[in-house]
This record gives structure tokens, C-alpha cells and sequence, in this order.
């Protein structure tokens, strides 16, 4: 049976219709419509519309109000930070200039990188924050030209990472302290040969290096260093032992896939997982560190490079977006971000989820100078270096204690 053609249209009459027109004769397998049938029929179906918007709005909130009366919020249920105080600007006893990075010790002391003042300054313990007590400066022996942009320690000794008169990583004693300097254990300077996007570069001078290195995370026996190169193509993470000899060299170099970084600045281990901000890509990627050895170099086994699992995050001023993140770290089980373009500090799940977003400062003026960089944590606390306001920020992240329960009733 042949399928029945319509047209649905509404002609003029031969008296209106122009000279030399005719009907309309063209038939389709679908309804169709003249252009001055279709508004009518809108217009005819528009107040129902109207009603169903209405109708599903009003679904909505009774669904909202449903989920918030039975589900207690993210807050109650693991915690939330909080920004404690800031000190370091124009305090007569605690000065920065530019801090980059900061890093916690073993005996709940910090370290700050201290880049403008070339040095690192170390608190040992807190009166308050606004007057900090039992504060070293640490600076190596014999150098005028330190200037510190990221700092890691293994629990013995002190790592740093140059990248201005000095494309390097040292290794610093940590018991000593500013008067005399302190010793330099050991040091790898980068060169165009670690730039592996570009290895034709070996052995020819490039103004202020080919490399430069940034932020620094240790996790069993391997220091990892976040590098940047000439082109965004070229950054990449480097792993060292803890003197400093190097291992290997992960993320995919020259790529344009989710695993390849474009500035990473910073690197934090958790629970066998490392957790990596990328700067110019705005978002954290996650890789996961293997067991085992993967050859053998000199009679030395070197371990497995670590693989790309996911990544978390994208360019944008929402929730679980970044703006050029520049710090990472855990705390809670949580995941703690900075971000140096906006200003701000998100706290996620580790698998991405947003959970919480807090501007650092009360004021417009102060929030516009403010450029957080590194970040790090210390039991529930959290440090975030900026440079911008040559400040420390401390936040403090607080858990809510569990609900008592009720004992059982012994029978009578």
C-alpha cells in the first residue's frame, strides 16, 4: 500500500495571489508547513509550554527540598577549611619577599622558599600567627646568588630547586643552620640534554637555561621535580634518588593528550598516587607509582616510571575548574588546590568532585594583588604561600567529630 503523501499549507486565493504565481505543488512524505502556519500553531501550543516549565520548576524544588531535608550536606559529613590568619607582611620579626613555596617538616615546622630574600626560612613552632618564634634561615655555604622556588624534605635533609642564575637541585642539610651556611650534599644542574623534546640542542648555550625546574615532592626514595622547558611540549617530571642521580623522565613529551603537561608546578604523593598541577593545561593529573624495578643502570635497579590514570578538572571560574593552579596537597582525604590566577583555594574529593571554594582575603584590593603559589600540609593544617602579597596564608582544616551513640540497654 503506498504511503499517503500530506501538505499542510495555507494557499492564497487566485484573486490575491500574484500575477504569474501558481499553487504550491510540490507533495512531501512529511507535514509541511508555510511559513505563516507554523507561528499560529506556536502561538496556540505557547501557554501549554508555559505550563509544563512551570510544572517541571516546581518538580524540581520539591526534589531539592527532598535531598536536603534526608541528606546531610558534604560538611557534615567530613569538614571544611577554614583561613586562620596570614602573617610575613611588613612583620619586623618574620619578613618575606616573594615566597614561592612552602614545605612541612617532621617535628610540625615549616619551611618557606623564600625567593626574593634568597633564602629559606624555617619556624619551628607557632605563639600565635601573628608572632611566629624559633625561626632559622638557611642558605648554602659559599652562594650569593640563591634564590629558592620550591623546597621537599625527606625527613634528613632539604631539597631545593633553583631556576634563575641556576637551573638545579640541591640537597641541603637540615640541622644546619644560617651562620656559616649550610652544607651542600649533593647537586644536579639542568641542562638542553634533560630538555628531551629537544635533544638537538645538547651541548649548545641557551640564555638562562634550557630547563627549568619547580615544584618538588619526595615519596619512597624518589624525589620527583616538575620542569618546564623551552615550549610548553617539552615540561615534564624528572625522578632522582636522594642523591640526586637521575632515573627517568615521565609524561608524554611532545603530546597532546591528557597525559602530556604543559607547566607543572607543582607534585604531591598519596596513597601510592601522585598528584600533579598543571599551571597552563588548569587542570591536576592523577598518575599512579609502580612497584618494581623496570632495568637496571650500573649494577643499580631503576624503578618504573609512573602511569597516567586521569586527570581532574579544566579551564573555568566554577567549582572543580581552575585558573591556573599552582599548589596541591592532601588533607582529610581531601584534595586541596591553589590556583595563582584565581586566587582562590578549592578543596575537591580525590576523584575530582568539588566540595568547596574559599577566596583568600575579605576585599576586592586585596584578593586582586594576591598570587598564591605552593602549598603545603602539616597534620590539619594547611600553608599557602603568596607571592604577590609576600605572605603566608594559614588555613586549617576542620573535621567534624562523630555522632555519640547510644549504649546498649542491659536488660533488667
Amino acid at each position: 500500500m503506498p504511503r499517503r503523501r500530506l501538505l499542510c499549507t495555507r494557499d492564497l486565493p487566485e484573486t490575491q495571489r500574484p500575477r504569474g504565481s501558481t499553487p504550491p505543488q510540490v507533495l512531501t512524505d512529511a507535514i509541511l508547513l508555510s511559513v505563516d502556519v507554523l507561528p499560529l500553531l506556536l502561538g496556540r501550543l505557547y501557554p501549554s509550554i508555559g505550563q509544563l516549565v512551570s510544572l517541571f520548576r516546581r518538580v524540581c524544588k520539591t526534589w531539592h527540598a527532598v535531598l536536603t531535608s534526608s541528606m546531610p550536606s558534604w560538611r557534615d559529613q567530613l569538614g571544611q577549611l577554614r583561613l586562620d590568619g596570614t602573617f610575613g607582611y611588613g612583620d619586623e620579626v618574620v619578613g618575606f619577599d616573594s615566597p614561592c613555596d612552602v614545605e612541612a617538616l617532621p617535628d610540625g615546622a615549616c619551611c618557606v622558599a623564600d625567593w626574593g630574600s634568597r633564602r629559606l626560612q624555617i619556624f619551628s613552632r607557632y605563639v600565635n600567627l601573628v608572632c611566629p618564634s624559633g625561626i632559622r634561615l638557611i642558605r648554602p655555604a659559599t652562594e650569593s646568588t640563591f634564590q629558592p622556588v620550591a623546597v621537599a624534605c625527606d625527613g634528613e635533609a632539604l631539597f631545593v630547586s633553583e631556576a634563575l642564575a641556576h637551573q638545579r637541585v640541591i640537597k641541603l642539610r637540615l640541622d644546619e643552620g644560617y651562620v656559616g651556611g649550610a652544607a651542600m650534599l649533593a647537586s644536579y644542574e639542568f641542562g638542553p640534554d634533560d630538555d628531551p623534546h629537544r635533544p638537538g640542542l645538547a651541548g649548545r648555550a641557551i640564555q638562562g637555561g634550557s630547563v627549568r625546574p619547580g615544584g618538588l615532592c619526595v615519596s619512597n626514595g624518589t624525589l620527583f621535580v616538575c620542569s618546564r622547558g623551552l615550549i610548553p611540549q617539552s615540561s615534564c617530571i624528572h625522578g632522582f634518588d636522594l642523591m640526586l642521580r637521575k632515573l627517568y623522565t615521565f609524561g608524554d613529551v611532545g603530546s597532546t593528550r591528557r597525559g602530556a603537561f604543559r607547566a607543572p608546578s607543582a607534585i604531591a604523593a598519596h596513597e601510592g598516587c601522585l598528584y600533579v598541577a598543571d599551571e597552563l593545561a588548569h587542570h591536576v593529573t592523577v598518575w599512579e607509582l609502580k612497584p618494581g624495578a623496570a632495568a637496571q643502570s650500573d649494577g643499580i635497579e631503576l624503578p618504573s616510571p609512573p602511569t597516567f590514570r586521569r586527570g581532574i578538572g579544566s579551564e573555568g571560574d566554577a567549582p572543580g575548574l581552575f585558573n591556573g593552579p599552582s599548589g596541591v596537597g592532601i588533607v582529610g582525604g581531601v584534595l586541596v588546590v591553589s590556583e595563582r590566577s584565581g586566587r582562590r583555594v578549592q578543596v575537591l574529593t580525590l576523584e575530582g568532585g568539588p566540595l568547596q571554594v574559599l577566596s583568600i582575603g575579605s576585599d576586592t584590593n586585596f584578593r586582586v594583588c594576591s598570587v598564591l603559589g605552593g602549598l603545603c600540609v602539616s597534620g590539619p593544617r594547611v600553608w599557602v604561600a603568596d607571592s604577590g602579597l609576600s605572605v603566608l596564608h594559614a588555613l586549617s582544616w576542620q573535621r567534624k567529630p562523630p555522632a555519640p551513640t547510644a549504649e546498649p540497654h542491659e536488660p533488667v
